[in-house]
């Protein structure tokens, strides 16, 4: 009953099982095993509720089977088919928190895999609530979040299982093209407001295809290390995207001073953040932040000069800034003037355990894309430079208007 068959199972590991679970009214796990595990099952069933009674259990002849053996609870049956010397043992269970709870049961919490164990528990928690308070938001990002950290047989699937999600029900697919042109191909089809909500889902640019496809600021979906513990509940309004020139996004964008300061009691928390966020193995860094827009005068001065009431802490990927050699040694600096493009309001679940940061625990946030001015002359004038996504722990850190950004 140890089996990680049982406690991992591969059916959330398919990018087609994301579509069906989030779509299901109900779903109910089954697994099987060779012989007769009924007093295991049993056993495993009653370890992990507050009850220690063995269920009753039930013996019958069928006219197909020598003996067949029943135990049933509220969420969980088991069966046992016996023919001559030959048994198997079916379990059936309805799911807890996104899973059944046979898969919970023997997770380590505190061991080599505590971030692997947190994640799963957060994804699966969001896609619980998704599905009993289902939000055409939500729904659309969290599905291609989840998508990149499952696998398909056929690569073009990793785009086509969720069509259904992205309401590209009448979607033409095409095989034989490979995955990069599906994804461009299903990116080119998704409505303004969809596309906008896509946005931010991968927290690590898109450099490899930057400069053939201008297409930097959307997921990868394959490879991507996205960060799931955030749920978006607002978006910007729209965005389009096109292979020649780019996304083009409809929002906010205003000039920051980003820096790390491992002095100030926040950069202290980054194991914690790792783990809460839900990522397995990429590289989140908890740095800070100053509105240049705001105060032209913060991007020159000392950081040290820069008011408490101005500096928003802010979390990013380091996977196209810093190695956490870099990130940890304090002689290595990072200080730089970015604009950063607003995609949503987002609720997060960054802690920040030291005392005096309660108000950073749970709190409403602005994602956002990290950009820069492209250094040749190559690049259309006025577009930017997608590097990266940077979630500011302060919703409401920008303030200028609206306008139409191009980010490659």
């Amino acid at each position: 009953m140890s089996s990680p068959e049982l406690h991992f199972p591969v059916w959330e590991t398919r990018a087609w099982t994301l579509q069906e679970f989030i779509l299901s009214k109900d779903v109910i796990f089954c697994y099987c095993f060779t012989g007769d595990a009924m007093r295991d099952v049993n056993l495993l069933k009653e370890n992990g509720s507050s009850s220690r009674l063995p269920s009753p259990t039930t013996e019958l002849r069928t006219p197909t089977l020598d003996r067949y053996r029943s135990s049933s609870t509220a969420d969980k049956s088991t069966f046992v088919l016996e023919i001559g010397a030959k048994k198997v043992t079916c379990t059936f269970e309805r799911e807890y928190m996104g899973l059944s709870l046979s898969s919970y049961l023997k997770n380590d919490m505190f061991g080599p895999a505590m971030n692997q164990v947190i994640g799963r528990s957060t994804i699966n928690k969001m896609l619980l609530g998704m599905r009993h308070e289902p939000s055409k938001t939500k729904v659309i990002t969290t599905s291609v979040m989840l998508l990149s950290g499952r696998k398909s047989t056929v690569p073009e699937d990793m785009m086509y299982s969720v069509l259904g999600l992205l309401e590209l029900g009448d979607f033409k697919v095409s095989y034989d093209v490979g995955f990069e042109e599906a994804r461009m191909r299903v990116f080119e089809a998704l409505k303004p407001d969809n596309l906008a909500a896509v946005l931010g889902t991968d927290w690590g640019c898109h450099q490899e295809t930057a400069n053939k496809n201008n297409d930097s600021a959307l997921p990868r979906i394959i490879g991507s290390e996205p960060t799931i513990g955030i749920v978006r509940n607002v978006t910007t309004s729209s965005a389009i995207y096109t292979r020649s020139q780019g996304t083009r996004i409809t929002s906010r964008k205003e000039t920051f001073r980003l820096w790390k300061d491992l002095a100030r009691t926040q950069s202290r928390s980054t194991a914690v953040v790792r783990a809460t966020l839900g990522s397995q193995s990429s590289r989140l860094m908890v740095m800070f932040c100053a509105s240049v827009s705001d105060t032209p005068a913060y991007a020159t001065i000392p950081t040290s000069a820069i008011p408490e009431e101005d500096i928003r802490p802010v979390v990013l990927s380091g996977e196209s800034r810093l190695s956490d050699e870099e990130y940890f040694h304090k002689d290595t600096k990072y200080d730089k003037v970015v604009q950063l493009v607003e995609l949503g309001v987002c609720f997060h679940h960054a802690l920040f355990p030291d005392p005096g940061d309660e108000k950073y625990s749970k709190h409403t946030a602005l994602l956002t894309l990290e950009c820069e001015e492209p250094a040749t002359s190559v690049v259309s004038s006025g577009c930017l430079v997608n590097r990266g996504t940077v979630l500011i722990l302060d919703a409401s850190a920008l303030s200028s208007p609206v306008t139409v950004h191009t980010v490659l």
